[in-house]
């Protein structure tokens, strides 16, 4: 039986009043090869996908590599990071890097477009910023994706 998900208005305004300026400001300035739209941009996918993550209970595939490179900065802000987890979750949500393959990306978009439409209607991820992405610096791992 699959378990109905429920969308929670309050903890969906909470994520996205979240200041996240300075670690989007931080994703830019350590990635200058990828356009910065396209990085301010995916701030909310971020939440957005946070909030799934939490709504679903379980864990849910990145639905970019912008969205996995906005997760790594904030992690990397850890006091931020941690009060984001304790008043948004109630706890910490843990973050282990994938490797975004083609097959992975097709198969992840899929599962998480499928999250999406079903807590809000419609997939509010934009799959197409994929495309921009080539060198991604994970400053945590040490290592360009």
């Amino acid at each position: 039986m699959t378990k109905t998900l429920v969308k929670n208005e309050q903890l969906l305004e909470k994520i996205l009043d979240w200041d996240l300026s300075k670690v989007v400001d931080f994703a830019v300035k350590e990635n200058p090869t990828i356009d910065k739209q396209a990085i301010l941009s995916s701030e909310d996918e971020y939440k957005h996908f946070i909030y799934l993550v939490i709504v679903s209970g379980t864990i849910l595939p990145v639905p970019t590599q912008v969205v996995d490179l906005i997760w790594h900065s904030h992690v990397l802000h850890t006091k931020d990071y941690m009060s984001f987890c304790d008043q948004v979750a109630g706890k910490f949500i843990h973050h282990s890097p994938e490797g975004f393959t083609d097959e992975n990306f097709a198969k992840n978009s899929s599962k998480i477009s499928e999250v999406s439409k079903q807590v809000f209607g419609n997939v509010v991820f934009d799959f197409n910023k994929q495309d921009l992405v080539k060198n991604v610096n994970f400053q945590c791992c040490g290592q360009k994706a």
